[in-house]
């Protein structure tokens, strides 16, 4: 097989989905000696194992470039293992020869905490009804997943397959930690409760520094709370730092925008405890990260937590304060709930292995591309060179200055005619119908 992956994402920050990708990527690389792979980038990505590599400015160029839709491409399949946001974009799971898709969660059906305006709530559904319904394949990172796939989306389950994600090695217990210069850079001075979660609602941070707050002012407590996390949803932010303001605990609650990558799994191993109050998850890395460097957790039991962390994790109601804080306070003061939980953690951490997450993978390449490997085109002859035709207009206006010379006109022209031009993507579809438009595009650049 001639496997292409999606790793136009690749140079983003290496968290989250992109850890996924990349990580999947090495290890399918050291797995498989059978099998062609393809990566496609837009910056250099070169570990030790032999692919070949594609670069592309614009992914739309992929679908031309590789005869997507011309029945001519020498890829198998195409594997995004993230989804694809962007419409114009969407159209290479509907024009590869074999597309799957890897769907880590739903949370834009959530909207836990009313974070999404309606309108961007609306336009991520549609994005991801798309990824799950024009790829021939999904995987689902979580047995939760693939159920909320067939639950919200309707997705036939016999389309979804369930790989775990894995458990990166340099997360393990350390020894010899300089843990002085450490605290000394995040400002830690005492023993201390460890947490990482950005500011998005559904990651429950509220709850957890009110239920710190409950400890701490009772007395019950005296370790610090070191939480790591981007302010991505600024409000709920804003919010919890002004309850840790207003309480006097800013010398007790460190949040963090970010710890180095070589610092994290010194803190880890330097937390008495890791607690975990997430209210939605696809799969949830960090409680495992924290068990392989011999942490115990405390946990949310809602979503796929439970089914990844089973009983090595103390499982709580994250959405109760009260439960919240009582468990925080247990996974602090008993010592055999701790000594459990740790002896627990070790083995479930382990069970979470890149290599398998590969092997795996590799096998439902191998069962889709014998489902699929003589399935007629889902794109017609006449579509694709009617498709190819736009994008290759598309790219033209993407590539062209004109383009930023036509969007700052719109901008010059609205600017004091409709206050709501919140949506460059709307801005830059005028921009491009105006440039797609020969007669328009004269007048418009004359005037």
């Amino acid at each position: 097989m001639h496997i292409a992956y999606n790793g136009l994402q690749f140079a983003n920050k290496m968290e989250g989905m992109i850890r996924y990708a990349r990580c999947l990527f090495d290890d399918l690389l050291t797995i498989d000696n059978k099998n062609k792979y393809t990566l496609y980038t837009s910056h250099s990505y070169n570990p030790e194992n032999h692919y070949t590599i594609k670069h592309f400015s614009h992914p739309q160029q992929i679908i031309l470039e590789e005869n997507f839709l011309t029945n001519k491409s020498n890829i198998d399949i195409f594997h995004t293992p993230y989804p694809i946001n962007d419409i114009d974009t969407l159209i290479l799971l509907k024009s590869a020869p074999i597309s799957i898709v890897t769907i880590h969660d739903l949370i834009s059906y959530k909207n836990i905490g009313n974070f999404l305006s309606e309108q961007l709530m609306s336009r991520r559904q549609q994005e991801m009804r798309l990824n799950a319904e024009w790829a021939d394949s999904i995987i689902a990172i979580s047995e939760y997943t693939k159920q909320d796939l067939i639950k919200t989306l309707n997705i036939p389950e016999n389309k979804i397959h369930v790989v775990y994600q894995g458990s990166d090695k340099k997360f393990q217990v350390k020894k010899n930690i300089d843990t002085t210069t450490i605290k000394s850079k995040y400002h830690i001075t005492n023993n201390f409760i460890f947490n990482i979660g950005n500011s998005y609602p559904h990651k429950n941070i509220k709850t957890l520094v009110l239920a710190y707050k409950e400890l701490y002012e009772s007395g019950q407590i005296r370790h610090q709370l070191v939480i790591a996390g981007k302010k991505y949803v600024p409000e709920t932010y804003y919010e919890i730092k002004d309850i840790i303001k207003n309480h006097n605990l800013s010398n007790q609650i460190i949040y963090l925008d970010h710890i180095d990558d070589e610092d994290l799994v010194s803190i880890y191993n330097m937390a008495d405890l890791f607690v975990f109050p997430s209210l939605y998850e696809g799969f949830g890395m960090p409680p495992l990260e924290a068990m392989a460097c011999g942490t115990p957790v405390v946990a949310s039991n809602e979503t796929c937590i439970p089914e990844v962390l089973g009983d090595s994790a103390l499982l709580i109601d994250a959405t109760s304060v009260t439960a919240l804080a009582k468990a925080i306070y247990d996974g602090i003061n008993n010592q055999n709930l701790r000594d459990s939980l740790i002896s627990k953690g070790f083995p479930k951490a382990l069970s979470y292995k890149w290599t398998q997450t590969a092997q795996d993978t590799l096998k439902v390449y191998e069962s889709v591309f014998e489902q699929y490997q003589n399935k007629q085109s889902k794109i017609s002859s006449t579509m694709g060179i009617y498709l190819t035709k736009q994008i290759q207009f598309q790219i033209e206006y993407q590539n062209m200055s004109i383009r930023q010379f036509i969007i700052k006109k719109i901008l010059r022209y609205f600017k004091s005619k409709i206050p709501l031009l919140q949506s460059f993507q709307w801005i830059n579809q005028i921009g491009y119908w105006i440039f797609k438009n020969k007669s328009l595009r004269s007048r418009f650049l004359n005037n």
